[in-house]
C-alpha cells in the first residue's frame, strides 16, 4: 500500500506544479541605447529588455526595476 500512498503523492505534485506559473523577476536587464556614441552612458539610456522573459521597459522603469533588485531577490529567496 505505500506504493499508492507515493503514487498519489506524485500526482498531487504534478497537478500543482502544472498550475503555478512562473513570475520573471527582470534581473537580466540589457540597456539599450539610440546610439552608438552614447553606449556606455547610464544617463543615455533609452530603455531596457529583460533577457529572461523578453519584457521591455522603459529608462525609468528600468532604473526603478534595477534600484530594487537584490531586495526583490532576497524577497524571493526568503518565500
Amino acid at each position: 500500500m505505500k506504493w499508492l500512498r507515493k503514487r498519489h503523492h506524485d500526482e498531487t505534485t504534478k497537478a500543482a506544479d502544472v498550475g503555478a506559473t512562473p513570475v520573471c523577476e527582470h534581473i537580466m536587464l540589457i540597456p539599450k541605447w539610440d546610439s552608438v556614441d552614447s553606449m556606455g552612458r547610464d544617463d543615455e539610456i533609452s530603455s531596457f529588455r529583460c533577457d529572461a522573459c523578453g519584457a521591455e521597459f522603459t529608462a525609468e522603469e528600468g532604473a526603478r526595476l534595477r534600484a530594487t533588485e537584490a531586495a526583490r531577490v532576497q524577497q524571493r529567496i526568503a518565500s
